[in-house]
């Protein structure tokens, strides 16, 4: 048996092509004409009415379930790209209510979880001075102190401590020994004594005063102090009820020559408080 030509070939496709045209050709041709008329004529004109229509709905939905933020959004879009449509009347209606309900939310504090809601026995609260129960609860937090906070963090934390000393009077063993303030740069910061002399300048003889640089005040203090200038010296002993923080006791006169070379200042304090050697080049 002999193969088809190529012209035998070519007419079977033409052929096939033919049939396939009148059985399915106009079904494709009417559903193409049908759905071009069906756009242009149905939805076409009515598009931005129906589009408005949807966010209506949506904005609507939106509002019922509490998300205002949404809603206000959805009604404002509404408002300005869809304004001669029935839905923006609706929408222009709905859209400061709206605003007044999210502003009012967004002002609202939300509920804390339970994890972060602060706890406190109450009863231990009350036992407790204010200043002290502050001053506690910000130096527990001393290991997490950013070092751009620490002059702000250590500006509030002395206002608290001076505030237990001096006004509601702690003692301060209680301070001391509390186990918020075991670091050390907090030890050495609150609870040695500290103090500081200066002279101011007289005619004849230059007083010499010393002053309390601590947070609390000493109490039966015994100063001994003696002041050296070349071969020249004056010794003094002095013996005070209570030595306030800030506050400056005279300490002695010395006449202070004008060449005579380093003004030094050694000494020791007895305290209930404690004790303290000190010296001085002034």
């Amino acid at each position: 048996m002999s193969a088809p030509s190529a012209s035998e070939k070519s007419e079977r496709r033409r052929r096939l092509w033919q049939r396939l045209w009148q059985q399915y050709g106009l079904i494709v041709v009417g559903n193409v004409v049908f759905f071009a008329l069906l756009y242009f004529i149905q939805y076409r004109p009515n598009s931005g009415q129906n589009r408005a229509m949807e966010l209506l709905t949506l904005a609507q939905r939106e509002e019922s379930d509490g998300r205002l933020q949404a809603a206000e959004s959805l009604y404002s879009t509404i408002v300005s790209g869809y304004e001669d449509t029935p839905a923006a009347s609706t929408a222009k209606a709905r859209l400061p209510k709206v605003q007044a309900l999210a502003k009012k939310q967004r002002e609202v504090q939300p509920p804390l979880p339970a994890a972060c809601a602060p706890s406190i026995q109450l009863a231990e609260v009350l036992e407790v001075k204010p200043s002290l129960y502050l001053a506690e609860l910000i130096a527990g937090n001393y290991a997490s102190v950013q070092s751009v906070e620490r002059d702000r963090y250590f500006r509030v934390l002395d206002g608290y401590v001076w505030l237990a000393f001096n006004r509601d009077g702690v003692p301060l063993e209680t301070l001391k020994n509390s186990a918020y303030f075991r670091a050390a740069e907090l030890q050495q910061r609150y609870f040695p004594l500290k103090v500081g002399a200066r002279y101011v300048a007289d005619w004849i003889y230059d007083d010499f005063k010393l002053k309390n640089h601590g947070f609390y005040a000493l109490h039966n203090v015994v100063i001994d102090a003696t002041l050296t200038q070349a071969k020249k010296g004056e010794h003094t002993s002095i013996r005070v009820g209570e030595f306030a923080p800030d506050a400056e006791i005279d300490l002695l006169e010395f006449n202070v020559a004008k060449h005579g070379g380093t003004v030094l200042l050694r000494g020791s304090i007895v305290a209930d408080e404690g004790k303290l050697s000190f010296q001085q080049r002034l």
